[in-house]
């Protein structure tokens, strides 16, 4: 689980308005080059990535930065085809052996290895303070072993123990100054139960997640910070209903879906309870 102070799976090196489910979907451009030295520059001519082309592939050692040339991310590429850019706008295909990643104000963040654009080996993740976050074992792309979670301070650690993607255990997140962020609890294949909380203590969102793709199975409810909730949604047979609040307790919209039929119903209000728009689809 992320905690809001970094992304553990890599570096958002941009704003991006690309949806980024579709990310990997998406290659990198490189300008018609082929072979040689490539770089490219953001619109202030700082750097924004460089490396070697080779038979139109990208080949070596290849750097990426954000702007006013801070260093996004580095490693090695074998004949990678500048596709899945994932969600550090970094191409994944062909990466091989170690990747270092850092956020916009130079920290860094993870360290990671990869064989054909697969993770594969240790994988470590950092935070902000340069204490260990977290590290495991990745064996083709799946995690494998023990991935041992640290606190801040180093003091406090929890183990989730792995098996080709298979997760047993409790997994804890924690705040830069040893609070609790989030506990999740893997049992095999079974949904994960899931809880985090905001730094005042307040619950922040609570349910179950499918073990892949997060997808929320049963119930899920999030929070404002006020204690009032902000969002539901409970699966229902073929079927879900959500529901999102306004802080102020109302009711902002209700949403219907039924898989079966392919259905959906939409119902709006304005923060004093009016129906604003309502939809069927």
């Amino acid at each position: 689980c992320a905690l809001p102070i970094f992304n553990i799976s890599g570096v958002k090196r941009t704003e991006d308005s690309r949806d980024p489910t579709q990310l990997h979907k998406i290659k990198m451009s490189f300008d018609g080059m082929t072979d040689g030295k490539f770089i490219s520059y953001f619109s202030d001519n700082s750097v924004e990535r460089m490396g070697y082309m080779s038979n139109d592939l990208m080949n070596g050692e290849w750097e990426f930065y954000y702007l006013k040339d801070q260093l996004s991310g580095k490693g090695l590429y074998i004949d990678g085809d500048g596709s899945d850019l994932g969600s550090t706008g970094i191409p994944i295909n062909g990466r091989e052996g170690s990747w270092t990643f850092y956020d916009s104000t130079g920290y860094k963040m993870s360290e990671l290895i990869y064989q054909e654009g697969r993770l594969n080996g240790l994988e470590k993740h950092f935070y902000t303070n340069g204490q260990l976050f977290s590290k495991g074992n990745y064996l083709k792309g799946k995690k494998n072993g023990d991935h041992i979670h640290y606190s801040p301070s180093g003091v406090d650690s929890t183990i989730i123990s792995w098996n080709n993607d298979i997760g047993m255990g409790t997994e804890i997140s924690w705040y830069d100054d040893s609070t609790k962020f989030s506990e999740t609890v893997y049992n095999g294949r079974q949904p994960r139960k899931y809880i985090s909380w905001y730094p005042n203590g307040n619950v922040r969102g609570e349910g179950y997640l499918y073990y892949k793709d997060d997808t929320y199975v049963g119930e899920f409810i999030r929070f404002y910070e006020n204690g009032n909730k902000n969002y539901e949604k409970i699966k229902n047979g073929s079927g879900f209903k959500s529901t999102q609040w306004y802080e102020n307790g109302k009711i902002m919209s209700e949403r219907w879906i039924d898989s079966n039929d392919e259905s959906t119903k939409l119902i709006k209000y304005d923060e004093n309870g009016e129906i604003t728009d309502s939809y069927v689809w």
